[in-house]
């Protein structure tokens, strides 16, 4: 997806100069991305008419290229930060810490007339199912919960594969693979109804030694510094910029937030 991107990007006759990304750390500090994201920084022309409707524009162009992950924007001045865009950053030791508190940042914030198009990196999640062992029913069939994993890793192709074999064709080494037809379940039912080989042969099936939980989990999941973050950005409307963030930090600060869970403002810690 992002060859994808930078070729639409590249297209646009306003571009300049174009930097991206993919995982890790970026040679601009400024951008610290996580090792599921990437970053463009784009240079567009003073002279690009309407700016404004061109980047919403670009932003539900690229959009449209993935309904995988997300897009976000932000715009850099000469100073190298978006005087008009507020970002807070949300620390935890877990997603379940981190939610709450995500949740009355951004309650927060949309409270606050001095901001507008609040909007938090957690607000699009999507269905989690979680299959819990039970280990008494495990034991009595002579299975490891590592047999489940296994089993629909292999059903569904996730697995590693290995070479079989390796062949001479023009005088170079080939390894020769077999890679298995990938499996997909259309229900969770379908899933459990998977069988597991125990160690007498019997076939026992999942629903029989596990449990599947619901739950939701963010659209995308960020750590820095050993601590996973979220997100909350909004659109500053006040004319007076660094009054109305100073006067958000003060209600920030005055939030019940759990001991190892923090916000910051532009990496300034604010609790």
């Amino acid at each position: 997806m992002a060859h994808q991107a930078e070729k639409y990007l590249e297209s646009n006759s306003y571009m300049t100069k174009m930097q991206y990304s993919i995982g890790g750390s970026s040679s601009a500090q400024m951008f610290q991305a996580a090792d599921n994201q990437a970053l463009f920084y784009v240079d567009y022309k003073k002279s690009t008419p309407n700016f404004d409707k061109f980047q919403t524009k670009t932003l539900n162009d690229l959009k449209k290229l993935s309904n995988k992950g997300d897009w976000k924007v932000q715009n850099f001045g000469s100073s190298g930060s978006d005087t008009n865009t507020l970002t807070l950053y949300v620390y935890g030791d877990s997603m379940d810490q981190l939610k709450p508190v995500v949740n009355d940042v951004e309650n927060l914030v949309k409270k606050d007339n001095n901001f507008t198009s609040v909007d938090s990196s957690l607000s699009k999640t999507y269905d989690q199912y979680t299959i819990v062992a039970n280990q008494d029913k495990l034991g009595q069939y002579g299975l490891a919960a590592g047999q489940i994993a296994q089993t629909l890793m292999n059903s569904s192709a996730l697995s590693n594969s290995q070479a079989i074999t390796t062949i001479k064709r023009d005088g170079q080494d080939l390894d020769v693979y077999v890679k298995p037809d990938k499996q997909n379940y259309s229900s969770i039912n379908d899933l459990t109804n998977q069988s597991i080989a125990s160690s007498t042969g019997q076939q026992v099936k999942i629903k029989d030694v596990a449990k599947v939980e619901k739950g939701t989990s963010a659209n995308s999941i960020t750590k820095r510094n050993g601590k996973f973050y979220a997100e909350v950005t909004a659109k500053v409307t006040a004319k007076d910029v660094s009054k109305a963030t100073q006067d958000l930090k003060k209600k920030v600060d005055k939030l019940d937030i759990p001991n190892n869970a923090s916000v910051s403002f532009s990496g300034v810690p604010s609790k």
